[in-house]
């Protein structure tokens, strides 16, 4: 797809007649903290328009996590990068046409070098005069999944350190219930786990 400059400065107009503007210049001419809240944040974030699905901004932590530069995807949609497989893609437009917002959808992108990532994207619709954008933002599932695989590990090894110990233990919560106590103590008592 090409693109031509057009009368503004920041607008271009796409060989299908849409137009795209790189930094927003229609979007935040009235909001300029939204540019720096978008493009400062660490959370990969994609603003799109809803008519065209092509997007229009993109922040550096979303040209990190794909791969592709602003200049690359600026006036494309997912579909025409291949960012999302055709029916994942679809599932996500029904979702957007459905819903103001969607908070957590997992779906997995595929970046610019191939790459399959598990994520989870939340979707906001934004509604600037006669025009509707949608911003997305991406959270990595890989790094929530390596986190559960730590903590389920370190619960194993406190399972196994209260259960190897030859004193009675019992762990109480904030509220003084039992929540869990080792065989030493239930050998001491004579009572059950349960």
């Amino acid at each position: 797809m090409k693109m031509k400059q057009g009368k503004l400065k920041n607008e271009f107009i796409t060989d299908d007649g849409n137009k795209s503007y790189h930094d927003l210049f229609k979007f935040l001419k009235k909001d300029i903290g939204f540019e720096l809240v978008f493009h400062k944040s660490t959370i990969p974030k994609a603003l799109s328009d809803v008519k065209t699905e092509k997007f229009i901004a993109v922040n550096a932590a979303w040209e990190a996590y794909t791969g592709y530069s602003r200049n690359e995807i600026i006036g494309f949609s997912v579909g025409d990068l291949g960012l999302t497989e055709q029916e994942q893609g679809n599932e996500i437009r029904t979702k957007i046409e459905q819903s103001i917002a969607v908070k957590s959808y997992e779906t997995e992108i595929i970046t610019k070098g191939g790459y399959r990532k598990e994520v989870l994207i939340s979707l906001d619709t934004i509604i600037f005069e006669e025009d509707v954008f949608v911003l997305s933002e991406i959270l990595d599932r890989s790094e929530l999944k390596a986190s559960k695989e730590l903590l389920k590990i370190e619960k194993e090894f406190s399972q196994k350190v209260l259960s190897s110990l030859r004193e009675g233990l019992a762990i109480f919560d904030v509220g003084g219930t039992i929540i869990e106590v080792n065989p030493a103590l239930c050998e001491m008592t004579g009572f059950t786990k349960e």
